[in-house]
């Protein structure tokens, strides 16, 4: 039995834990991109004074187990997913009170101020990275005009994932096909085959994981991406990927919630998180379209 949530044990692998200590030097600068990485700092060698350590928080972590636990219907996985509630706040308790030289990256408002609201926290350790994640490539944005495909970037494992993609699927999906009857969906993410089957359509398409590139793809060619997220979190860096290399994207309300928007012109909120305004953004995304000019010469990436 572990006090830490499973995430965070199963972080802790010797060829993982020997892999950073070959590598890391007491002056470098050490990024985690998830606080289920804290457990480790007590197998690494580091100098407590001199390490600068970087925690990153994709969500609110402990809220987000939460909400997974209260969109279950099975009694046994509701129990599971709520004790990992408690064990990911025991977690962040721990993580913040920690004597280390630790630094906090949080990556929008409303995350940094939720755990502000709920922790002493130290300001000269938070830091806000606001759409600002570094991207290994910049994709070139060129739709496929003749295989016409919206993305959906996440994986239906997720509870909150699921439920969006369900209710897309049924409120939205439909009617926008009755409009764009040679549209498909393409969902990327690893699948249980029970929760694929809630899905069958002709046109609603999974690739069960995919690497980095073959996302990068598919970004490349989609019409559009989706965030039809409605509770709990999800896909928030996905969310921000696209944005950063210029992909329209169509998002309820409440998942862009915290995004930095400025200077974003391909991003469509649905006003309200009703089936009838997403809809109606999806409408907007694809007839914008075909009034953009889109550079279709292939760039440094194809040849």
């Amino acid at each position: 039995f572990s006090f830490y949530p499973k995430f965070s044990v199963n972080t802790i692998e010797k060829k993982f834990v020997d892999l950073i200590n070959t590598y890391y030097q007491p002056d470098d600068i050490l990024y985690f991109e998830s606080i289920y990485f804290f457990p480790l700092l007590q197998y690494i060698n580091h100098d407590t004074n001199r390490s600068k350590i970087h925690f990153v928080f994709q969500n609110v972590e402990s809220l987000f187990q939460h909400e997974v636990a209260r969109l279950q219907d099975n009694l046994f996985l509701k129990l599971a997913y709520t004790i990992e509630s408690i064990k990911t706040h025991y977690l962040e308790k721990k993580l913040f009170k920690s004597s280390e030289n630790l630094f906090y990256t949080f990556l929008t408002d409303n995350d940094l101020n939720t755990y502000k609201a709920s922790h002493l926290l130290d300001n000269s350790r938070l830091l806000l990275n606001k759409n600002d994640l570094f991207l290994e490539s910049t994709i070139h944005w060129k739709p496929d005009l003749k295989n016409k495909f919206i993305l959906f970037a996440g994986s239906i494992s997720f509870e909150p994932n699921f439920e969006a993609l369900k209710w897309f699927k049924e409120n939205v999906f439909t009617n926008f096909q009755d409009k764009y009857p040679s549209i498909k969906l393409i969902v990327t993410g690893k699948y249980e085959t029970k929760r694929k089957s809630s899905f069958e359509h002709p046109d609603i398409l999974f690739t069960n994981g995919i690497s980095q590139s073959e996302l990068d793809a598919l970004y490349t060619k989609c019409l559009f991406v989706i965030s039809p997220i409605l509770s709990g979190s999800g896909i928030k860096v996905k969310n921000i990927e696209a944005i950063k290399n210029g992909i329209p994207v169509v998002m309820t309300h409440f998942s862009s919630i915290g995004i930095k928007l400025d200077n974003a012109p391909n991003v469509y909120v649905a006003k309200d998180d009703s089936k009838e305004e997403f809809l109606l953004s999806c409408y907007k995304a694809y007839a914008n379209i075909s009034s953009m000019k889109i550079d279709t010469k292939k760039d440094s990436s194809d040849e």
